[in-house]
């Protein structure tokens, strides 16, 4: 688990804003694994439960201003996904589509046909079911 300090928030304002972007940490009583809440693309904690003792990251301060430029964090929600192109080596019209033999069709028609048949001539007619009962 990264460095760590009590979190600065009241308890009572939501949404949450830190300071500076950081993640964080928090324990579900009975349970020993730490969780990690994130924030949305604003930077902000919508979501925290109010009392449970939440957790912030500390970032460590580099020296060096290279260093930070090389380091910076940047949300990666800003940048919009690349643009969906068709592949043009795989578009096909639906009359180039072909089409199966019939008798590859007849395969799917058969066994519903003898299913239909077998339950309709079956003998489970009311003339057929008898009554019970005692002798006169």
């Amino acid at each position: 688990m990264p460095t760590v300090q009590p979190c600065r928030w009241d308890n009572k304002t939501l949404p949450y804003v830190p300071e500076q972007p950081c993640l964080l940490y928090y324990l579900i009583p009975g349970d020993d694994v730490s969780h990690m809440a994130v924030p949305n693309a604003r930077g902000e904690y919508p979501n925290l439960i109010p009392g449970m003792p939440y957790l912030e990251e500390l970032l460590l301060e580099l020296d060096n201003e290279e260093e930070i430029e090389d380091n910076a964090v940047l949300p990666l929600v800003e940048y919009a996904p690349p643009p969906l192109t068709a592949d043009a080596g795989v578009q096909v019209e639906w009359t180039d589509v072909p089409i199966p033999p019939p008798p590859h069709m007849m395969r799917y028609v058969k066994p519903l046909t003898e299913t239909t048949q077998s339950v309709t001539g079956s003998d489970c007619s009311p003339s057929t079911t008898q009554e019970f009962g005692g002798e006169d």
